[in-house]
């Protein structure tokens, strides 16, 4: 459960104008295998920006417990005339595949002091809702009413990935099998902070 509340936080690592309004849905296709439920999510501002606050309110279920579990990004930019780009995985930002019981580890340990930040807060945010963090992950609900994230300044991050909407879908599966445990897709548009004369007049698209 908690992989999905760290996707909206790295989606700020991406750092980009954007025009759509934030949505989500649950994705998730296979009702008997599905372990991870989400029933509702608001985040703001719209665009989201880096660095500022992230404010988030969510709430979802684990259905049944969980040893171990992988977790696959897979992010689409909003292109010219209803076009989908895949976006592919750079330095582990994109359409990356991840093992989710270390997942958390691996973004504290990170060489990119945006990223460990950003992972520490989500996990303060977790922790404030009595939620687990480690694995297997056991059935449970998660409520957060209200958190605000602040977000850093992200740095060389912020160029990886150019200006524009995204589409950000997160499955999370059985290691070797594939099974889906869960799925989550969310529509998002990311800013940058915006100084001097000019700012504000135009949106720059590459």
């Amino acid at each position: 459960m908690y992989s999905y509340s760290l996707l909206i936080f790295i989606t700020v690592i991406f750092s980009a104008y954007g025009t759509i309004p934030f949505k989500w849905r649950d994705c998730s296709i296979d009702k008997s295998t599905q372990a991870i439920q989400v029933t509702s999510i608001t985040a703001g501002p719209v665009p989201l920006v880096a660095p500022g606050p992230l404010r988030l309110k969510f709430s979802g279920k684990v259905l049944k417990p969980i040893p171990i579990f992988m977790i696959e990004f897979d992010m689409k930019r909003h292109g010219f005339l209803g076009t989908r780009i895949p976006v592919p995985c750079v330095g582990g930002v994109g359409s990356c595949v991840f093992d989710g019981c270390s997942f958390v580890d691996s973004l504290l340990n990170s060489t990119r002091t945006s990223a460990q930040s950003v992972a520490k807060q989500a996990l303060q945010m977790i922790e404030s809702v009595n939620a687990t963090l480690k694995c297997p992950i056991p059935v449970e609900d998660i409520n957060v009413q209200s958190y605000t994230i602040n977000v850093p300044d992200l740095g060389p991050i912020a160029h990886v990935i150019g200006d524009g909407d995204y589409t950000v879908t997160v499955r999370t599966k059985v290691p070797g099998t594939g099974a889906l445990l869960g799925c989550l897709s969310l529509d998002v548009s990311l800013g940058k902070q915006c100084t001097g004369l000019f700012c504000g007049i135009g949106r720059k698209r590459k």
